[in-house]
């Protein structure tokens, strides 16, 4: 394939103990999880860019690939772009538009993306997921362990099993169902859990509500804290946990908003 393209795919071998490491400067990138042996990864765009720059790697179990700021093989359009991993930096009109990067992964492999800007969508279920992006929306169908961040941007997790870490600067934040321990924190936004049956769950936005679902039976310890704002704990009465019994431990924090703990 010609290094100047609209598209760009490689393949490599894998498993679910595989990682998927997948770096962008501004794309949005979509992994998905299917019943394969191998790693299919798609890096596409609107203009004719010069793809060649895009970098691919495997060492061991990880399979990586590097996105840099693209630059459009066009007349008529000129620019720099500039990529020192630290740094990068773009300049007139030569950055391609519409970058995006799709993956395709054997079910249960895990998934890392850091990107500077973009929404990134995992679907299937990975063993670890870690999600970064700087303006974006990220969403998650189904993960073992989670890290998801957005500096801007709505953040969704269907389910996380074990241990979960969900923070946005500016933007909500909803699970669905989480296991393990779960710490969810926000600038400005509403945090909803549905449904949480872990050990322990930890919530904090400076402006914005809060909604936890608990189940029923389960003792519940509270320490629920909102400057401005209502609680509204409808929890049906348990009782004190016997030693050794399971209980679950919800702390809430918000300066700004309504609180409500009830049973899912």
């Amino acid at each position: 394939m010609s290094a100047t393209a609209t598209l760009r795919r490689e393949t490599f071998p894998a498993s679910a103990k595989t990682t998927l490491h997948v770096w962008v400067q501004a794309a949005d990138v979509t992994v998905r999880h299917e019943a394969t042996d191998t790693c299919t990864i798609e890096v596409a765009c609107h203009d004719e860019a010069d793809l060649g720059q895009v970098e691919f790697s495997t060492a061991g179990d990880v399979v990586g690939v590097r996105v840099p700021p693209l630059l459009v093989e066009q007349s008529g359009r000129r620019g720099l772009a500039i990529d020192l991993g630290f740094l990068s930096l773009s300049l007139g009109d030569a950055r391609a538009r519409g970058v995006t990067v799709t993956a395709v992964l054997p079910e249960g492999a895990s998934v890392q993306v850091e990107s500077k800007s973009g929404d990134i969508v995992v679907g299937g279920r990975s063993a670890r997921t870690k999600l970064r992006t700087g303006s974006g929306a990220v969403t998650v169908e189904e993960a073992d362990e989670a890290v998801l961040a957005a500096g801007s941007g709505d953040v969704t997790a269907e389910r996380i099993h074990a241990d979960g870490q969900v923070r946005t600067g500016s933007g909500d934040v909803r699970v669905r169902h989480a296991s393990g321990t779960l710490t969810v924190g926000t600038g400005s936004g509403d945090l909803e859990v549905a449904l949480f049956d872990g050990a322990a769950i930890t919530l904090r936005t400076a402006s914005g509500d809060v909604s936890v679902g608990l189940p029923t039976g389960v003792p519940i310890w509270q320490d629920v804290q909102s400057t401005s704002g209502d609680v509204d704990a409808r929890l049906e009465p348990a009782g004190q946990p016997v030693e050794g019994d399971p209980f679950i431990t919800v702390r809430v924090t918000t300066a700004s908003g309504d609180v409500t703990l009830r049973n899912a």
